[in-house]
């Protein structure tokens, strides 16, 4: 399956991937902030974008796939209640982090960081 991304959200998927794929001695140079900013950059654009197409979200279709069973049907209502809590928080942690970095940049690097970290974890359940 494919998911449809914006232009902007898919320039900032390359630059990710790009950022992913750099050797072993690049790698070394750039700090663990470098990285966590390039991720919530593709972060940000998938929660801020508004769609006016009914299949253009790729969080919708993140969802979809998710919750579908290999034998057709849907996961049960509980199953479901912690994806969509995991994904309210990663929103809302998204949100929160963009609204710190880009505003106040006397905030501590550590309150930065902590939000990220949290968001990462979030997205890996």
């Amino acid at each position: 399956m494919k998911f449809k991304y914006t232009l902007a959200q898919e320039e900032s998927l390359n630059g990710l991937i790009r950022f992913l794929k750099k050797d072993t001695i690049e790698a070394m140079v750039l700090t663990q902030a470098d990285a966590l900013q390039v991720y919530h950059h593709f972060c940000w654009f998938l929660v801020k974008a508004q769609y006016h197409v009914k299949w253009e979200n790729p969080i919708k279709h993140f969802l979809w796939v998710k919750v579908l069973c290999s034998n057709g049907l849907f996961l049960s209502v509980q199953d479901v209640t912690s994806i969509l809590a995991r994904l309210k928080y990663f929103c809302c942690l998204a949100t929160l982090y963009e609204g710190l970095f880009n505003n106040d940049r006397n905030l501590p690097q550590d309150v930065i960081m902590s939000v990220l970290f949290q968001m990462c974890a979030l997205s890996e359940g």
